[in-house]
């Protein structure tokens, strides 16, 4: 006799880690572009994901190495305001509330790398910084004390190169191991003092690093649309080159620059522009306070990532190691470890979301090299894995090397109630994987963006017309996107449509059973009311591992399903012990969009498994 199998979608997402012949429930083999919120209606149904749309109509000329956004009082018309913020090409950007962003050119930013900036006290405070550049093919080929070069590297002015920058010689032929001011830079060139060879022209194995501590952090004002150096003015010296910042207890929070990677800085409790470490006097529980002037201790490694958990704690990250500051660090407060294994691989590897439960206070999430984790609300709590039970490689052990590397980028949406983990090839010359978390229901979701000019660089929050905040970022392009349900396909630079390729691997299902194998002898498909179109394959063969491949000795069955609701059923589809289904979009279609209610199947006992 027949039974019959009906198959509910895998709103689980993609699982891999457990074995082939037992998937775990509700989940899928593989899937790119799918989420478990159909785009029609929302619902826990699967389907393709929604297309990116422009939120600005402009290009800004380049990769956007920063969003943010401020909130001001504008004192002409008692309004309260905001302003978004980006950086391209080496310029803040700000939005004149029309829709349109305008370039500020008084002051130029480091170009080599993402740049991320708080907002406190209606101004934009950015941590413009420089990372160390390393390299092992060095040359000086003109004179002892004169140009150096790296053809590898390439454009050093691009990376954010300036003058007044140091390179350390480590070692190399006829190599003067020391540290050496950079007096010019140029595009392949730079002007080095001193003589870092004894001899030149045969010396093009150069280790060396450049470091990048001479930056000024810089901050914006909004009131009259202004951006310069941030500067101590109140008292003290600024910290230069830190890549993390953060608000915390009131002080704004800066660490991670590379002549003092362990070390934090705080300002002042209300003043931005004290940085007055000198001052030791315990009864001054506000002073700007560091390692350096209270009894919490540095860093125990080099920092990664800051973010505050909380008004009672800020995490610090290393890139294997998580530490807690309890309290204020002027006021008692201490820095304790709550993780030995994994930590941050970036300052934008963090992301905060609402607690889980309704007001509870939030998470952290954070990407380490250990994959996906977060750590609960409160001060002492572990940090939890969360994606390596389901992703046991993807990941994993990235590459985050400054100009090769992956470009991590987390940001929570409050509109889906989804991490969106952001994974972009630095080079903009590749279209990576990057993954969705849907946090209801644990499902991860991989997505790709065929044109590599839409890779998602920086990103930030902006008021939804849902009233809640949406997920903005910034493309290799010079384009600020957003996910829209409107829109069935992506939007590239000159407004063209690009197709969202999308396909779902349901399986491995089991259709033998004992010593028999089993035979798909009907199929059917339930649609939602407005998809059109979608093709499916089914893959059968005698291990479940093998229905996975869709390829080689694999048997093969194609067809398409073309209504909305029921379909008209598919017969003799194929027989084995186990069947992989394929359900994909159909692109260049009218209605690309598509969602799945489920599958049902006919399945009949087809003969003995025949073991060779």
């Amino acid at each position: 006799m027949p039974r019959e199998m009906t198959i509910v979608p895998p709103i689980g997402g993609i699982a891999r880690s457990s074995s082939y012949q037992n998937q775990h429930p509700y989940t899928c083999y593989d899937a790119v572009n799918v989420r478990g919120l159909d785009v029609h209606k929302e619902r826990e149904r699967i389907g393709s994901r929604p297309g990116m749309v422009k939120e600005f109509s402009q290009d800004l000329g380049g990769v956007i190495r920063m969003l943010g956004s401020v909130r001001y009082l504008d004192t002409v018309t008692g309004e309260w305001k905001t302003k978004q913020l980006a950086i391209c090409d080496g310029y803040l950007w700000s939005d004149d509330g029309t829709g349109t962003m305008a370039q500020i050119t008084s002051t130029r930013f480091g170009t080599g790398d993402t740049i991320h900036g708080v907002e406190y006290k209606q101004k934009f405070y950015i941590a413009d910084h420089g990372q160390r550049l390393e390299g092992t093919t060095g040359i000086i080929a003109v004179a002892l004390d004169g140009d150096f070069q790296d053809a590898a590297h390439g454009d050093f002015a691009a990376l954010g190169i300036v003058a007044g920058d140091k390179l350390e010689i480590i070692s190399g032929t006829d190599a003067n191991p020391g540290t050496y001011n950079i007096d010019t830079v140029a595009t392949t060139t730079l002007t080095i003092a001193g003589t870092p060879v004894s001899d030149d022209g045969a010396n093009a194995d150069l280790v060396y690093i450049i470091w990048r501590a001479s930056v000024n952090p810089k901050v914006y004002d909004p009131s009259d649309n202004t951006v310069g150096n941030w500067t101590a003015s109140t008292a003290g010296t600024i910290p230069k080159g830190c890549p993390c910042i953060a608000v915390y207890h009131d002080r704004v929070v800066l660490g991670g620059n590379e002549p003092s990677p362990h070390q934090y800085y705080m300002s002042r409790a209300g003043d931005a522009h004290d940085w007055d470490y000198s001052l030791t006097d315990g009864t001054d529980k506000t002073r700007a306070c560091s390692a350096s002037n209270t009894q919490s201790g540095e860093i125990g490694q080099p920092i990664k990532a800051i973010i505050d958990h909380g008004d009672k704690c800020c995490l610090f990250f290393g890139l294997t190691k998580t530490f807690v500051m309890r309290g204020d660090p002027c006021y008692g407060g201490v820095v304790e470890p709550i993780s030995d294994g994994v930590g941050a691989v970036c300052q934008g590897a963090v992301a905060a979301a609402p607690g889980i439960a309704p007001n509870t206070p939030p998470v952290h999430y954070f990407l380490s090299r250990d994959g996906l984790y977060v750590v609960p609300a409160g001060c002492g709590q572990k940090p939890i894995s969360i994606s390596r039970e389901k992703l046991p490689q993807e990941l994993r052990n990235l590459d985050t090397t400054l100009e090769t590397g992956i470009k991590v980028n987390l940001m929570y949406s409050p509109e889906t109630r989804g991490l969106h983990i952001f994974l972009s090839a630095k080079t903009a010359s590749a279209a990576t994987t990057h993954w969705y978390f849907d946090r209801s229901t644990g499902a991860f979701w991989a997505e790709k963006y065929n044109d590599t000019d839409l890779q998602p660089y920086s990103v930030d929050k902006t008021a939804a017309a849902s009233g809640r905040d949406d997920v903005i970022f910034g493309c290799n392009d010079g384009y600020i996107r957003k996910f829209s349900y409107a829109s069935e396909t992506d939007i590239d630079a000159g407004d063209a449509e690009i197709d969202i390729v999308s396909y779902v691997d349901i399986g491995p299902l089991k259709i033998g059973s004992g010593f028999l194998n089993g035979a798909i002898n009907e199929m059917t498909a339930v649609l939602s009311a407005n998809t059109t179109t979608v093709t499916v394959e089914v893959t059968t063969a005698d291990t479940p591992e093998g229905a996975t491949a869709h390829t080689g000795t694999a048997r093969k069955y194609s067809g398409t399903f073309r209504k909305a609701g029921y379909n008209p059923s598919m017969y003799k589809v194929g027989y084995g012990r186990a069947a992989m289904i394929k359900v994909a979009g159909v692109v260049a279609n009218a209605n690309e969009a598509w969602g799945l209610e489920g599958i049902i199947l006919s399945i009949k006992p087809a003969g003995k498994t025949r073991i060779p």
